[in-house]
């Protein structure tokens, strides 16, 4: 409790541990972080892992059956929307200039069934 867990942490976590179980929701909880929930800021100013993905991993039926593509959805949304507030509304098109503002999120709503 109290400290922050960003996505490079899980990637770190991830490729240091060995065969085990722990090693599968660390598997679940990078492709969910960095996929479905992924976000653009990387180093000492990225955000935490979501605390829901947290908490989700330590469940695999629940993150089996749920709805992972709504979720990625509303994410790339608010994005979206985060990025046209902080161009005011549009983005103009500069060729001298490009304006490139990544959006993060799984464009393409995904949902994983597992048989």
């Amino acid at each position: 409790k109290g400290s922050k867990i960003r996505y490079q942490d899980v990637k770190a976590k991830l490729l240091e541990m060995g065969a085990a179980r722990d090693r599968l929701n660390m598997a679940v909880l990078f492709f969910l972080s960095s996929i479905i929930k992924g976000l653009v800021k990387t180093g000492k100013e990225a955000p935490s892992v979501d605390p829901f993905l947290l908490r989700a991993v330590n469940d695999l039926e629940l993150c089996r059956t749920f709805p992972w593509g709504r979720l990625s959805f509303d994410h790339m949304l608010e994005q979206i929307a985060h990025t046209m507030n902080h161009f005011g509304g549009f983005v103009k098109e500069n060729v001298k200039n490009p304006v490139l503002w990544p959006i993060s999120g799984f464009c393409i709503p995904l949902e994983v069934k597992f048989i």
